[in-house]
């Protein structure tokens, strides 16, 4: 069920597929010289046929109602301003491949993908107990919305969807739960384990060869320079030791997120693509990239319209100029993403905020919020101005106007949705360690990689200060994910496995839940979440469709399927009991989940007997008789 060997082929001839699909993309539309051996086009070919797979995938389940289309629509808008700019070589031309830097990139893919594979294989799986534990409790949510995906419901309302009672569309980042979905399709894998463990390596592998491609602007790569990178993707900031003394400092934020959040590692990504065409100053490709992040999560919102947006205002003030071939495609993508979320919302449920009014005090964060940054990642920064303060002074300087948007939208966001929606600080906590952990390391290596000379005092300074942030680091993504993965007992181990041979050896595909109140519980790897829920069965199977029961009293997304059909049938004489009874027939439910402090009535459960309980949770799961 867990094979190392099975997902590491699956993670393996993924990013293969997408490389030469990349390839092919770039070589059809004769964007550039393809078979030229180097990290930078390694991570390029990747993020082409990335993008190219995750939004034909999408358009297909979909039937093209997907968010997925501006890629489609970016791609074309980038092809139709360059087409006439390509540095295309045709294959007749080229050189040929350098066989020795072709062998040398495969033993370093194999090594980034052996190691962060076995990470994240190893720590989320034991092999002792063969049971399964992702790192964070939303993948469970994630992996059973991947699932509605394929069945070509992009939104998540879940359950809704199967009674016809949905909204076509509902924001969220769906690009890393596509590719999940995409994945699923290969035959003998599970969603959850997929979701967990392939997906974000594949993300990280390619930040690591963005890393390369920045060392190479200036340096040949010797061979012990990936194993020195490697530790990078983990590297975090100081918040775990800042937050007992400033309670203001987000906690945990670090600079290793995109380890804990598959969602932040996309945006890494794309941050990282950023990145290096920054660098080779392809303004144009830097500039559609990130409009791309609009169809990867709603947390670049801020960061796509308010600081690109920023950055051309300021410049064409500048400059006396209006820059028509970035503001009209600017302008048309921030439009048609506004009007992607008036259609989102014209129909759906809006989901209840965290503070009931725009808590307005909240934008002193325009203050905290720089300076956490700052204290945070003041190793970083130190080491940034040892190596070269004029270039660090120079960029500040030329980006000052993107640097302050980049801090006032994302908060103004952050404090104006907190009315709206309960995950509105995502704009802030989310973004900002996606960004972090690509900039930082970036401009590190950048300014290490120019600097012709180092002294020896300089050798040792650097090295004190990364071994020490290196150890800092470990221990903090340890924690964390030690924190995150609560153990298991014996007693909840054995309990957990007589579910799973009674629910998925009978291969039900329904599953009741009784549960009026909201549920949450990261220790038994249950939650309900837009009325939807995911249980530690989808550790073991795919496809298990959960429906709530009963009336909830948690009602933040809406009402939920067996409200809806309550209320149709409020006006026929029976019991709640009995309506209860006909809906689990009309959708083939034959168990259900309850716990013993709020079970349904004796003559209710007079239809069902015990198959098994937790006494430690007072979880229960019953068959119908």
């Amino acid at each position: 069920m867990y094979s190392f060997f099975h997902y590491y082929w699956l993670l393996v001839t993924s990013i293969l597929l997408f490389f030469i699909i990349g390839v092919l993309v770039r070589y059809a539309l004769r964007l550039k010289k393809v078979f030229s051996v180097s990290a930078k086009d390694i991570f390029m070919n990747c993020f082409v046929g990335l993008n190219f797979c995750v939004a034909l995938f999408s358009l297909i389940c979909t039937r093209g109602i997907t968010v997925n289309w501006f890629i489609v629509i970016i791609a074309f808008l980038y092809y139709f301003q360059t087409r006439k700019q390509s540095n295309y070589t045709s294959l007749s031309t080229n050189a040929g491949i350098n066989t020795r830097g072709l062998l040398y990139y495969i033993i370093v893919f194999i090594f980034f993908t052996l190691s962060l594979y076995s990470f994240y294989y190893f720590f989320s799986y034991s092999a002792e107990t063969n049971s399964f534990r992702p790192i964070e409790i939303d993948n469970y949510f994630h992996a059973q919305l991947s699932e509605y995906l394929k069945r070509g419901y992009e939104n998540t309302y879940f359950t809704l969807n199967l009674t016809g009672d949905a909204n076509v569309l509902s924001p969220y980042h769906y690009y890393e739960i596509w590719l999940s979905s995409l994945l699923s399709t290969i035959p003998g894998g599970i969603t959850l384990f997929t979701y967990t463990v392939v997906v974000p390596v594949i993300g990280l592998t390619m930040i690591l060869f963005g890393f390369l491609a920045v060392i190479e602007i200036h340096r040949k790569i010797v061979w012990y320079i990936p194993i020195l990178l490697l530790p990078v993707v983990l590297l975090s900031d100081l918040a775990i030791i800042l937050h007992d003394y400033f309670p203001w400092i987000y906690y945990p934020t670090r600079l290793g997120g995109i380890i804990n959040a598959t969602k932040q590692t996309y945006l890494a990504v794309f941050f990282m693509g950023g990145v290096l065409f920054y660098l080779e100053k392809n303004w144009r490709a830097l500039f559609y990239s990130q409009m791309i992040l609009l169809a990867v999560t709603t947390m670049s919102v801020p960061v796509v319209c308010g600081v690109t947006g920023s950055i051309l205002f300021v410049y064409m003030i500048k400059n006396k100029t209006f820059l028509w071939s970035y503001t009209l495609p600017f302008v048309f993508l921030v439009f048609c993403y506004g009007l992607y979320t008036f259609i989102c919302m014209r129909n759906g449920n809006l989901p209840m905020g965290i503070d009931r009014e725009i808590p307005w005090y909240k934008l002193r964060m325009l203050i905290t919020i720089p300076l956490a940054q700052i204290l945070k990642y003041f190793p970083y920064l130190f080491l940034m101005i040892f190596l070269n303060h004029r270039v660090v002074r120079s960029f500040i300087y030329e980006n000052k106007f993107a640097i302050v948007a980049f801090i006032v939208f994302p908060v103004l966001f952050s404090v104006v949705m907190r009315s709206v929606h309960p995950d509105a600080d995502q704009f802030i906590s989310c973004v900002y360690p996606a960004f972090f952990c690509v900039i930082i390391p970036s401009s590190i290596l950048f300014l290490w990689t120019n600097k012709p000379i180092f002294t020896v005092m300089q050798k040792i300074v650097f090295s004190i200060v990364y071994v020490s942030m290196l150890v800092v680091s470990w221990a903090t993504n340890f924690y964390i994910m030690e924190r995150n993965v609560l153990p298991i007992s014996l007693e909840r181990l054995n309990y957990e496995k007589s579910v799973i041979d009674s629910v998925v050896l009978d291969r039900m595909n329904n599953v009741g839940v009784y549960s009026p109140s909201y549920v949450y519980k990261p220790s038994e790897n249950i939650m309900s979440y837009y009325g939807a829920y995911t249980t530690y069965l989808d550790a073991v199977r795919n496809e298990i469709v959960y429906w709530q029961i009963n009336k909830s009293d948690h009602n933040m997304f809406g009402r939920i399927p067996y409200e809806i059909e309550l209320e149709k049938n409020e006006n026929c004489a029976f019991e709640e009991d009995d309506f209860r009874l006909a809906f689990m027939e009309t959708k083939n439910i034959e168990y259900f989940f309850a716990w013993n402090d709020e079970l349904p009535s004796e003559n209710f459960l007079k239809h069902f007997d015990i198959i098994s309980s937790d006494p430690q949770s007072g979880e229960m799961l019953f068959k119908r008789k």
